[in-house]
């Protein structure tokens, strides 16, 4: 809440323009063009084909989010709820991007997440917090900073057009106990379609008052928003009542990055330059 309060920390939401995301992990062309380390990218030796090749072709090394350091320990502590997840996803045979295979750009890392070796994790490149409510216990002065203490802060219906594959969103819901048992949040409701236009449509009840509740899906392929709330509504938040939303998911051109690597063996990834780039982005996620 406080991250969120403060006006150098996040970014607006397009799709929920009165609420903030915090997003952290490995960053691409696609998500920054401003900001010291989003302009690095450009400058960087990071092209992975021939100079005779067309810039707009080459591929770029992804960088760490720039605000990494202030929320890598909101993540540590967050992160074995992705492991959570992970275990109970795994049951599932048609799970994908859950793997017992650490990849370089990985985060959170297996370790964070708290997987054994024999365990499958979550696999994603960045890791987004989204605060919805007022928590218990926040006090007054950073609870008027909320950028959504006046609203709902409902995302439109909408798909990720720069995502891979599928993505996780992991709903940490708390309720204290003075507040009146029909006090909920039928607004966090997700809405989820089974294509990009639209389709069949299934509602999915995120808050479930101290509980987690996991949602996975395909944020580029299947349109998803939340349940818009009643415009007549004057009940403002009620403090106790919240929800903080994880949200992890690949970025299609790291996972191009990847897939490059794997397709050409001989050309090693951490060597020269690029080695000596990507262990210091590395680094500054927290990541030995």
């Amino acid at each position: 809440a406080s991250l969120l309060a403060d006006g150098a920390f996040g970014f607006p939401d397009v799709v929920a323009t009165e609420s903030k995301y915090l997003p952290v992990g490995w960053g691409t062309l696609a998500c920054g063009k401003s900001g010291h380390r989003a302009k690095r990218m450009y400058v960087l030796p990071a092209s992975l084909e021939p100079d005779s090749v067309q810039v707009e072709n080459r591929l770029r090394l992804p960088y760490a989010r720039a605000q990494a350091p202030f929320v890598v320990p909101l993540v540590k502590r967050a992160a074995p709820w992705l492991g959570v997840a992970a275990r109970a996803f795994a049951t599932d045979p048609t799970a994908d991007s859950l793997s017992n295979v650490d990849d370089f750009f990985d985060f959170p890392p297996r370790s964070w997440q708290s997987c054994a070796d024999s365990q499958p994790h979550l696999q994603g490149h960045q890791l987004a917090f989204k605060l919805r409510g007022v928590p218990a216990g926040c006090p007054l002065s950073v609870a008027e900073r909320l950028p959504a203490t006046a609203g709902s802060d409902t995302a439109a219906m909408h798909t990720d057009g720069d995502d891979d594959g599928l993505g996780t969103i992991v709903y940490l819901n708390h309720k204290s106990a003075a507040v009146a048992s029909d006090v909920g949040m039928p607004h966090a409701d997700l809405v989820v379609a089974s294509g990009r236009a639209g389709g069949r449509l299934v509602r999915i009840q995120t808050f479930s008052p101290n509980h987690v509740v996991c949602c996975r899906m395909d944020f580029r392929n299947c349109a998803h928003g939340n349940v818009a709330r009643d415009v007549n509504s004057t009940i403002p938040p009620v403090k106790g009542v919240s929800q903080l939303r994880m949200i992890h998911y690949n970025r299609t051109e790291i996972s191009q990055v990847v897939q490059y690597y794997r397709k050409n063996p001989s050309v090693r990834m951490l060597e020269g330059d690029r080695k000596s780039y990507l262990l210091t982005e590395r680094r500054s996620l927290g990541i030995e």
